[in-house]
């Protein structure tokens, strides 16, 4: 609180004026400082304005710069009472046929009237139990892949129902004044569709109390299949007799062939068990003789070589300096004694001792040896023709196996693909004709029972469904009745049955021409802006007023002062003309454009009819602003032929080339202004040095506070001495008063 300061009483002067006079060379400086705090201010505000529009056309190109945004497509249809149709940039040019067969729909079940015990009103609160519903009864929901198992107890109420139906994932509700239940898939299409199965016969009991007992469409279908496969009377009741004789002729039919084909295998390897004795038994025979013809071979060499040569080759083995021929003998006199020793101690092959002895008589010789050999080799070869045959024998029973094998498991197969007897596919072996054929005319009786009362309660069903549609020929499947093919956005409202209706797709030359034309008028809007404020007529003499000064004005002159200040302060700013000639540089650029034909152009705006009017033509500051000839809205160019249109419609995609460039080009341009830097003077998405400017206002509050501080130092020394002044001359004064007193 500033102090209260008595003053002038004794000295009669204006001591606050006078010590005002004395500081005002101090309050001068301050407020020129708060003056230039207001310019900076102002300044702040109208660069926060511009920034913000310049970042807003630098984020929009974003939606301009890519040849896509300027390919819009429009679409007609024949009957749009079927189905709209909108186009995507990717869409063909050119008329298509759309066939609606099917419209995709919820699954929905409205369950039959519900009643309470002695008729009572059936509401939220009121018990399963007291409606049929035994306790511990559960039933199934089923959603997509998700299933739910309700159960039942004693307290459950309607209400309670309904919430685990929902929760499980499906709509449902209880309408009292009906007595109703309503349950529906939350979502359209098969996939979304869901399923209510009781689980054994409490659980299908409780549906059918509840009302909402169903069979579905393809449950409806497989009963009809199974039961056709009986014979009826005309009545739709099963001729049991027929149906019976039917049956056990061809549970026969696979019983007697799988027999035949049992016996066929067992008897084949067993045969095949007895060939492969023989073989085994021939092959060891034939290995005896074998070793018979060693035998012999071995013993003629060493008939016809002494002893003394037999003696010397072994010798010579013994010492390592035999011949081939020494080795080849002694080893034939080693083997020779080694066989006759073994055949001595072998009492089971008689043929082998006959051989032995009658190479080891006396006078046998090695003609006489070597004739043994020639006849034992024939006995080789007849074993080797028995092993054969046996082989082939033996391959023949392999087979017999392989097709009794595979004829068992044919008619296993077949059994398993018959709904009536293919639990016993697996059990041929062991089952009964009669049990088969009893429990398949069960199931053919409960079948046709079942089909008697599919939806026991009165409940009706419709099932989820995709949508379906054939465009071109081609099927295509949703589970909404929204369709996205190449390109095309297909909302469908009806079906056609077989007729067919048209989609006619084409380039929407107004739609990319207003795309153009946006573009440019957003474009032309900022830089009319920025050269009005950068060409501002100049505020020389005026500066932000004081708190005196606004006391002496109206509001009017007040507010007509301070804007010509603040349209002033952005005129000739370097910066600003840095963000002009950015834009425009950019945008007055050429690029190399593709034409239809294939080859490529040098390409300015101007080229389809774009440009700027000129500094002699142009309104001020309007000297960069692009028209277009031929625009009806622009009383400049609206006389001029309408060059762009037609490069549209002859060749939009040169004109969406040509535009994306030149978007492309003004964003690069304005991102090496706007973009995402940051420098010590300025911040990210800034053309202005909006941190140094705080830096600046910060300063400019120090700076005026300390002016304060020296003003308030001035005032109190000034008033301090004045103050010492009047006290002396009250002192004076009284001194005075008391001396006229004393005089008096």
């Amino acid at each position: 609180m500033a102090p209260i300061r008595m003053s002038g009483m004794n000295s009669g002067l204006d001591t606050e004026s006078i010590v005002k006079a004395l500081v005002s060379g101090y309050d001068q400086k301050k407020q020129k400082v708060e003056k230039n705090q207001t310019k900076l201010e102002w300044s702040q505000e109208i660069w926060k304005g511009v920034n913000s529009k310049v970042k807003t056309l630098y984020t929009s190109l974003d939606k301009v710069r890519f040849s896509s945004s300027y390919k819009s497509k429009k679409t007609t249809v024949s009957d749009q009472t079927k189905a709209t149709v909108s186009a995507g940039s990717g869409a063909v040019n050119g008329t298509q046929k759309l066939k609606i067969t099917k419209m995709a729909q919820a699954g929905y079940l409205t369950g039959g009237k519900v009643e309470g015990n002695n008729g009572d009103k059936v509401t939220s609160s009121t018990k399963l139990t007291s409606l049929g519903v035994e306790e511990g009864s559960s039933v199934t929901l089923g959603v997509g892949d998700k299933e739910t198992t309700i159960t039942m107890d004693g307290d459950m109420t309607v209400k309670d129902f309904v919430n685990k139906l929902q929760d499980a994932g499906v709509n449902a509700s209880f309408d009292e004044s009906n007595a109703r239940f309503f349950i529906s898939a939350k979502d359209s299409g098969a996939e979304n569709d869901f399923t209510l199965k009781g689980t054994g016969d409490k659980g299908i009991a409780a549906l059918q109390s509840l009302g909402i007992y169903t069979k579905s469409d393809e449950e409806i279908a497989e009963l009809t299949a199974f039961r056709n496969l009986g014979t009826l009377n005309d009545d739709g009741t099963l001729d049991e007799e027929t149906t019976r004789k039917n049956l056990t002729d061809q549970f026969n039919s696979y019983y007697l062939k799988y027999k035949k084909a049992s016996e066929d295998y067992a008897t084949a390897v067993s045969t095949r068990d007895d060939l492969a004795e023989q073989k085994a038994s021939t092959e060891e025979t034939k290995a005896m003789r074998e070793g018979i013809s060693e035998y012999l071979a071995n013993k003629k060499t060493v008939l016809e070589s002494n002893e003394t040569a037999i003696a010397a080759a072994r010798q010579a083995v013994t010492d390592g300096s035999a011949t081939d021929e020494q080795k080849a003998l002694a080893a034939a006199a080693d083997a020779v004694d080694a066989y006759e020793t073994a055949a001595a101690a072998d009492d089971a092959h008689k043929d082998v001792k006959f051989y032995v002895n009658e190479a080891n008589k006396e006078g046998a010789t090695a003609s006489t040896v070597n004739s043994l050999r020639t006849y034992n080799e024939t006995v080789v070869s007849k074993y080797g023709s028995q092993i054969s045959d046996l082989e082939d024998q033996i391959s023949e029973q392999d087979a017999i196996i392989a097709s009794a094998n595979e004829t068992m498991e044919s008619v296993k197969n077949d059994m398993k693909d018959d709904e009536m007897f293919s639990a016993y596919a697996d059990t041929l072996d062991s089952a009964s004709v009669d049990s088969a054929v009893d429990t398949a005319i069960a199931r053919l009786q409960n079948a046709i029972t079942e089909l008697d009362s599919p939806n026991v309660g009165g409940a009706t069903r419709i099932n989820g469904q995709d949508a379906e549609i054939y465009l071109n020929g081609a099927q295509f499947t949703s589970s909404s009745n929204n369709f996205s093919v190449n390109g095309l956005s297909i909302n469908l409202t009806g079906t056609t049955g077989d007729d067919e209706i048209t989609i006619t797709t084409s380039t929407d030359t107004d739609a990319i021409y207003d795309k153009v034309k946006d573009f440019l008028e957003q474009y032309n809007s900022i830089v009319n802006e920025l050269q009005g404020l950068y060409n501002a007529d100049s505020a020389k003499g005026y500066e932000p007023l004081t708190e005196d000064e606004k006391a002496e004005m109206s509001d009017t002159e007040i507010e007509k002062w301070e804007t010509k200040i603040k349209d002033s302060l952005l005129r000739r700013d370097s910066t600003l003309g840095g963000v002009i000639s950015t834009m425009t540089t950019a945008m007055s650029k050429s690029y190399n454009v593709t034409l239809k034909d294939g080859t490529t152009q040098n390409m300015a705006l101007s080229s389809v009819g774009v440009h700027t009017l000129g500094f002699l033509n142009a309104s001020a500051n309007e000297q960069y602003a692009y028209h277009i000839d031929g625009d009806e809205d622009d009383s400049s160019t609206s006389g001029s032929a309408d060059k762009l249109r037609a490069m549209i419609e002859s060749d939009p995609d040169a004109v969406a080339d040509l535009m994306s460039q030149v978007a492309q080009g003004l964003y690069k341009a304005l991102d090496t202004k706007i973009g995402a830097k940051t420098t010590e003077l300025s911040s990210a998405y800034t053309i202005y040095n909006d941190k140094q400017m705080e830096s600046q206002a910060e300063q400019y509050k120090k700076d005026i506070k300390e002016w304060e501080e020296r003003i308030t130092t001035a005032e109190d020394m000034y008033y301090s001495k004045f103050t010492a002044m009047e006290k002396a001359l009250a002192n004076l004064n009284s001194s005075q008063s008391a001396l006229t007193g004393m005089i008096g």
